[in-house]
């Protein structure tokens, strides 16, 4: 991929292999690894190595499917929905003001991190992974900067969490006890043995 990026872009000659730039990019990926100590490993200048791994960010993230895409071939495969849920991915802060908007600072996890949307099929496999937002960017609000419902639910059934209450009118999620309720009422609890399946709570949701 690295060789038909540089092919490309018309970059005949550099000093670097794309073997080295493959290499410090998923390690990089892989994470625990800065980009001095990556630099000193492959014996490369900081600032060089900053750039190929970005770079190379850069050559994967363009093969990623669009999430229409990934919609598309889900209802080929005949599923009958989706799963989006947040995650947040834990980050460094370096060389950061202390102040008291700290964008990327997630208090629900008590770090900073980024903050991504993923959408993954009914067995809980991998499809999608939205751009990153700062860490404390709440799940509802990045699905809405994405436009996940809007993308999926015209198709398909979704499922989400109770952060994502509100989100679309057919989006599936749970509900939250009222206050001074100590269990949901019998209508409301998630599905048993003795009740239907997600799979026709998100029938019902579905358009025709």
């Amino acid at each position: 991929m690295l060789t038909r990026y540089r092919r490309r872009i018309g970059s005949r000659w550099r000093v670097h292999e794309t073997r080295v730039q493959a290499v410090v990019t998923l390690a990089f990926l892989e994470g625990g690894h800065t980009y001095r100590k990556l630099a000193a490993g492959n014996g490369i200048p900081r600032s060089t190595c900053h750039n190929l791994v970005q770079e190379g960010i850069k050559v994967l993230a363009r093969r990623a499917l669009p999430l229409s895409e990934v919609v598309h071939l889900a209802v080929k495969a005949g599923w009958e929905y989706l799963i989006v849920d947040g995650v947040n991915i834990p980050t460094e802060r370096i060389k950061a003001h202390y102040t008291a908007k700290q964008y990327w600072y997630s208090g629900k996890h008590k770090r900073h991190g980024a903050a991504v949307q993923t959408v993954a099929a009914p067995d809980g496999e991998l499809l999608w992974v939205s751009g990153v937002l700062p860490g404390r960017t709440v799940d509802i609000t990045a699905a809405r900067r994405f436009a996940i419902a809007e993308k999926v639910v015209a198709f398909l059934g979704l499922l989400a969490d109770l952060g994502y209450i509100g989100l679309h009118p057919q989006v599936v999620t749970g509900y939250r006890r009222k206050r001074g309720e100590k269990t949901l009422p019998a209508g409301k609890r998630p599905p048993t043995a003795s009740t239907p399946a997600c799979g026709a709570w998100v029938n019902a949701a579905t358009p025709n």
